[in-house]
């Protein structure tokens, strides 16, 4: 029994990751609350969600204010971007239903479109976290996301929102149901996002390396050219963290 109560115990370690990944999502509402705060508070949960699914371990609330506090210009700008948007598309949605609720193959088409714009809209917001970049550059890169990781991000978008209508049917379970579909989102994203942006990370450290040599050579043709600098966000702290390990397995080496 000692054994399963020690912190440094699987088990112990299991129920600390649930806390923390229950703890983001009740951050991730308390800072939504304000509405302009959203995107920030989207950048926030996914900067913490994608440091646990590296395996580190951040703290969750100094992290999220940390990235909630850096990010919270750029991702207000995105926010308000998708804000119009989305309520373009509920307009639409509104008037389309009022005609007929029948099922139609243009129906069909815009509920995926619908669809594509939403989870394009979060990728943004993971971008940001993760990246320096500029806000045309978190645009496309939201989309072409959505493009490539679709049904995964649709998955992940159901995680999201699935407690609540859920808890509709049955609400005297909801804080069972939003428990466990939370617990599931924060592990199913964070999986689907790292291992998404680890190709991006390498694509964009092999092109910088190929262009290394010419930037001497080519300055002026560069100047007059637009460029979308992407580069990985480095934390000082995870950096730190990650040194002392490789220090730890030399001397056990």
């Amino acid at each position: 029994m000692g054994g399963i109560l020690n912190p440094n115990s699987k088990v112990m370690q299991e129920i600390s990751r649930a806390t923390d990944c229950l703890i983001v999502k009740i951050l991730f509402i308390i800072f939504s609350i304000p509405i302009i705060t959203v995107g920030a508070a989207f950048t926030a949960q996914y900067y913490v969600i994608m440091k646990m699914a590296r395996g580190e371990d951040p703290s969750v609330i100094k992290d999220f204010w940390k990235s909630f506090k850096e990010n919270f210009k750029q991702s207000t700008v995105i926010w308000i971007i998708n804000l119009l948007f989305l309520i373009f598309l509920t307009a639409d949605w509104i008037i389309i239903l009022r005609k007929d609720f029948s099922l139609t193959v243009g129906k069909a088409l815009f509920a995926v479109f619908t669809l594509f714009v939403i989870v394009g809209f979060l990728c943004m917001y993971a971008f940001i976290a993760r990246f320096s970049a500029t806000n045309m550059m978190a645009i496309r890169a939201g989309f072409l996301m959505a493009f490539l990781k679709f049904p995964a991000l649709v998955l992940m978008l159901i995680f999201m929102i699935s407690p609540y209508f859920v808890g509709v049917w049955y609400f005297k379970y909801l804080p069972i149901i939003w428990v466990v579909m939370k617990l599931v989102e924060v592990l199913f994203s964070g999986k689907v996002l790292v291992s998404t942006f680890a190709k991006v990370e390498k694509g964009t450290l092999n092109k910088s390396e190929d262009t290394d040599a010419k930037e001497n050579s080519e300055e002026e043709d560069s100047d007059s050219e637009e460029k979308d600098p992407v580069e990985a966000k480095h934390d000082p702290e995870e950096e730190a963290d990650s040194d002392d390990k490789k220090s730890s397995e030399d001397k056990n080496d």
